[in-house]
């Protein structure tokens, strides 16, 4: 069963213009368990799709692929094994000290720099000091240990684990990962919390991002994050007169990991950002420094660095965290009317809408703008011919083009353009074909970006940075939009695009260890909305088109053109309101979500306002 809440109410329907700023979710219930979500564009599809909401309860319970039963399970519980679960001597688990040296050598140039919690001159020096003496490796340091060889491991291909480990990349992860779940229920993190301990749970969990990413891990990260308040992490270490300087900034790295990472966590689940408490943090930015900088016996903190360095990454990715807060709060927050907006004593939904828009987007557009000019000044002093670098740069621009996509989307989403907005403009309000191609081809263009990761041999050890952050929202209103409109200028680009995230996600199942690439399949509960959608879509996707799609040389106007008349797809030259009505409401299954008479023309103004400088950058 499905309810959606609004201002109080309980329904399945669509809300008016005039209630967005009441929206409360959708809640999908499963038995005795649910899973609610809030973020908007998400909340739209689902809300009127009865079909994915049953498949995404049978989701939530299924494994995510029977041949991964053990790498792909949710994390141990948190709080400690069974003790009978405990091995005597977990240093059984722990890789050769040859294994180790290659591990630790492939986490500095793969995953190092874009995780930084570790100071790595002196992590080193730990490292290869307990290698000679496992029996007596601290439980918090044995958590890290682990941390550190996962992800390792998860960056690399399965031949190169092979050529390390002496087997296949699946045991591998497998042995590691219960090292960790060992020394983490060992450690008792949640009432003996320690940064060691805390840095080895931040490195799991990102990497575990690009093996699953379910509800599991996110509830756990969410413990962390009380783990950290606890032992004062929340508060800026300036603070504490007793903290050298040193550690000052060690506690800043790892509290800024956490939390960005638990902003981007929410947004992945259909949690829009704003609600993911701030815990009451004054804890200021780590510097833009390199490890060499920092020292252990340093008085005071160094300079910040006008140049790249190990933390050029992780502050673009931090950067990116507070503003998908300030955007979720621009969007998702009750706008209220301007005083000279309001000339009569009863305003209508349609006007206060408009203003809502209007005053949601100068935010919205202030917080893009901003974002651009420091996370545009850390991309600058990237040098794309170094390879590590040269993925920090495509990273951070297609975080960027994403954020100014999505956050747009999610805007007018909230708060359409009405009718009265468009019939002010006149002809000036651009033609609802012209704006849903663009968005399309937006969208597009930003998932296009992200397959140079496999297309570039030079990125080939940092694919895992892809696997880790999908790009949900992108491929969820491109299969929306190949749902609605099945046919236009860029309906073959389109579908290119979904088939390659496709493949990608059976790559990436096979290249973490998973089953044979002609058995892999997605999985999870949003991939189990991804193929409902694509299914959908696929049963209104005109043959001709396919044609096209297919890499003959007939185009897509070309197939348009060719289609006969009663196919029900009309051609971009032969568009009208009424022709297209006509021809979706015969066979499309959106037509109800859309609802058509009343909404169809704000949904798609998605692009109204979409400029081309949010995008090149």
């Amino acid at each position: 069963m499905v309810i959606s809440s609004r201002g109080g109410s309980v329904n399945r329907a669509r809300s008016s213009s005039a209630d967005a700023s009441a929206f409360c979710g959708l809640l999908v219930q499963n038995g005795e368990s649910s899973h609610y979500v809030n973020e908007i564009l998400l909340s739209r599809v689902l809300e009127e799709e009865e079909e994915i909401h049953s498949v995404m309860s049978d989701s939530q319970g299924a494994d995510d692929g029977n041949d991964r039963a053990v790498v792909l399970q949710p994390m141990t519980f948190p709080f400690g094994l069974p003790r009978m679960a405990l091995r005597d001597h977990v240093q059984d688990l722990f890789p050769s000290r040859r294994q180790v040296s290659q591990l630790w050598q492939s986490f500095v140039q793969n995953s190092d720099s874009m995780h930084k919690v570790l100071h790595i001159p002196t992590t080193e020096i730990a490292v290869f000091t307990w290698i000679e003496k496992p029996r007596d490796v601290p439980e918090d340091i044995s958590c890290l240990l682990f941390a550190i060889y996962f992800s390792a491991l998860t960056s690399l291909w399965p031949d190169e684990v092979s050529a390390i480990m002496g087997r296949n990349k699946e045991e591998s992860l497998s042995m590691i990962k219960l090292g960790f779940e060992i020394s983490l229920a060992r450690a008792n993190i949640m009432e003996k919390p320690s940064i060691a301990g805390l840095q080895g749970i931040s490195i799991f969990l990102q990497s575990m991002r690009a093996h699953r990413n379910s509800r599991s891990e996110w509830v756990f990260l969410g413990l962390a994050l009380r783990a950290a308040q606890s032992i004062g992490l929340h508060r800026d270490a300036a603070n504490f007169p007793q903290l050298s300087p040193f550690n000052i900034e060690m506690r800043r790295r790892l509290w800024w990991h956490l939390y960005s990472h638990e902003c981007r966590a929410a947004e992945d689940h259909g949690f829009a950002a704003e609600t993911s408490s701030d815990y009451g943090s004054d804890v200021q930015l780590p510097l833009h420094v390199d490890d060499a900088m920092l020292d252990p016996a340093m008085t005071e903190l160094p300079v910040p660095q006008q140049q790249f360095t190990g933390m050029t990454c992780p502050l673009v990715i931090i950067q990116s965290a507070q503003a998908l807060r300030q955007l979720s709060h621009a969007i998702h927050t009750p706008k209220e009317p301007h005083a000279t907006a309001v000339t009569t004593t009863t305003t209508t939904a349609a006007a206060v809408t408009d203003i809502d828009t209007e005053v949601g987007e100068t935010a919205r557009q202030g917080v893009i703008d901003d974002l651009t000019r420091r996370v545009g000044q850390l991309l600058g002093y990237c040098n794309p011919v170094i390879p590590h670098q040269r993925a920090i740069l495509l990273n951070g621009k297609i975080l960027l083009r994403k954020r100014a996509f999505v956050s747009r989307v999610q805007l007018l989403s909230s708060y359409p353009p009405s009718s009265q907005q468009q019939q002010s403009q006149g002809s000036s309000f651009p033609n609802q074909a012209t704006l849903m191609e663009e968005t399309l081809a937006a969208a597009c263009d930003i998932l296009e970006m992200g397959k140079e990761y496999c297309r570039d041999e030079m990125l080939r050890s940092y694919i895992w940075l892809a696997e880790s952050y999908q790009p949900y929202h992108l491929l969820l209103y491109v299969l929306w939009h190949l749902g609605v409109r099945p046919v236009g200028p860029n309906t073959a680009r389109a579908w290119a695009a979904v088939e390659a995230e496709f493949d990608q996600e059976a790559m990436r199942i096979v290249r973490q260890g998973g089953t044979a690439a002609a058995a892999s399949r997605p999985s999870g509960p949003k991939w189990a909305i991804f193929c409902k959608l694509k299914e959908k879509a696929a049963k209104v996707r005109p043959p001709l088109v396919d044609r096209a799609a297919a890499g003959s040389h007939m185009t897509v106007k070309e197939a348009m053109d060719e289609e006969d008349e009663g196919a029900g797809v009309v051609s971009q030259g032969d568009y009208t309101e009424e022709s297209t009505r006509e021809s979706l409401q015969s066979g499309n299954p959106y037509t109800g979500f859309l609802e058509w008479d009343r909404e169809l023309g704000d949904w798609n103004g998605l692009l109204t306002d979409f400029n081309a400088r949010e995008y090149d950058l």
